[in-house]
């Protein structure tokens, strides 16, 4: 593992070669070439994805070989910091003084102007845009003048976006630097307020009994986590789609998530198995918000109850306990806790499912991909102490929690996401 992009490597000119060919077949599927103040990347096909993952990877691994070691241009100034740091000091900026939503959508605005209506010094707004421009943040249309390209529009336009910004460069971005001090002090840790993010913040609460004392940064939290989970819209559609809830209990089973928010994977689950029934348990808060929002064909089949899942489980005898990306943010002392919470409602062949991102092994998914869940896995032990997981240390965890929890079945969504469904049965 870990050895696959070094393997049976392509020479320059190979590389150069397959760039070109993936891209003729991106842009013969698209309704124009894009650019960066027309982002037409957004039109192409779903079939057509798989080649743009590997065209991205293809031109990585050539930047990368084609940087070689240097500091100017190579790969260890990409990946160590030099430039990146002044990047996202470039980033903080433009979130914190809300750069994009100060500039017309549809016209120029003068630096003059801009700076004016941030209270920002017009120098050091013209230097930080200039840094911004390079990488496709707003545009000059003419000396003097700012506007917007795709992106920074896309800032104004898509509030989770901005702010799944504000969290990275507000929330998770200071605290990972603390990640070496919290190491040297708490090696190991599986407490949840022994982390990166404690040492930062100078609490001894965990993440989110620490980031719930502030309004605003709790609802930026929830906005930037809006499509990003595998209780977004299309995941739970695959979820319902993925996981063969028909052949339990001749398709009348009663499911109960455990942690499930809202209720937008039972919604998802119901519309495609009408003889189900579901109980959603979680904070007061999310209950109470799952409840209003429940479409009203589906409230004769889905409860929402208040319950912690480090608590007894108070519903005995159901057909499926489904846990949808809550094992992630727990060390694995938790999730052992949490998996013994159920045991003595569970009844003989029922099902627990543990639905979360799987780090693969490297070379059987695209290389993007597989630093993304790599990049999930640090975001974890920065926050929270907990990890992403190999299918074989899910099997592992429900195994320590109990033996008669057996492995049976994993099921993965469709398409490229990265979650999967590990299903164990209860065989006492």
């Amino acid at each position: 593992m870990g050895s696959a992009a070094h393997t049976s490597q392509p020479s320059l000119v190979q590389l150069a070669e397959r760039v070109l060919e993936r891209a003729r077949v991106i842009e013969a599927a698209l309704p124009a070439p894009p650019t960066f103040l027309q982002d037409t990347i957004k039109d192409l096909p779903d079939d057509q994805r798989p080649t743009q993952i590997a065209l991205c990877d293809d031109l990585d691994l050539l930047r990368d070989l084609v940087g070689g070691q240097s500091l100017k241009h190579g790969r260890l100034n990409r990946y160590m910091g030099f430039a990146s740091s002044f990047h996202v000091a470039c980033w903080h900026f433009i979130y914190h003084f809300k750069i994009p939503h100060a500039v017309p959508l549809d016209s120029k605005i003068s630096y003059a102007e801009l700076a004016a209506k941030r209270n920002l010094d017009e120098d050091q707004l013209h230097r930080m845009l200039r840094l911004a421009m390079t990488f496709h943040m707003f545009y000059e249309p003419e000396p003097g003048y700012v506007a917007h390209t795709a992106d920074s529009r896309m800032l104004v336009e898509d509030e989770a976006m901005f702010e799944m910004c504000g969290f990275f460069l507000e929330e998770t971005r200071l605290a990972s630097v603390e990640l070496v001090e919290a190491m040297e002090k708490w090696p190991g840790a599986q407490e949840p307020n022994q982390t990166a993010y404690n040492v930062r913040f100078g609490t001894e609460e965990p993440f989110y009994q620490y980031i719930s004392r502030d309004s605003a940064r709790l609802r930026r939290l929830e906005m930037s986590m809006r499509g990003f989970s595998c209780g977004s819209e299309s995941a739970a559609r695959a979820i319902a789609l993925a996981y063969p809830w028909k052949e339990v209990a001749n398709g009348r089973g009663l499911m109960v998530d455990v942690g499930g928010g809202s209720g937008h994977i039972s919604a998802a689950i119901a519309k495609h198995n009408p003889s189900m029934k579901f109980i959603v348990q979680d904070l007061p808060k999310a209950s109470e918000e799952g409840q209003r929002l429940l479409a009203p064909e589906l409230h004769d089949r889905i409860n929402f109850t208040v319950h912690s899942y480090f608590e007894p489980q108070p519903v005995k005898n159901a057909d499926f306990y489904f846990f949808s990306m809550i094992f992630h943010n727990n060390s694995d002392k938790y999730v052992e806790i949490m998996l013994r919470q159920l045991i003595p409602s569970l009844k003989p062949g029922v099902k627990v499912l543990w639905c979360d991102r799987v780090v693969p092994e490297r070379g059987t998914v695209p290389e993007s991909d597989y630093k993304e869940i790599l990049l999930n896995d640090i975001a974890m032990m920065v926050l929270f102490n907990a990890s992403e997981r190999t299918q074989q240390e899910e099997i592992k965890l429900f195994e320590k929690a109990d033996a008669r929890l057996k492995h049976t079945g994993t099921y993965k969504l469709a398409g490229d996401s990265p979650y999967v469904i590990v299903e164990a049965t209860w065989s006492p």
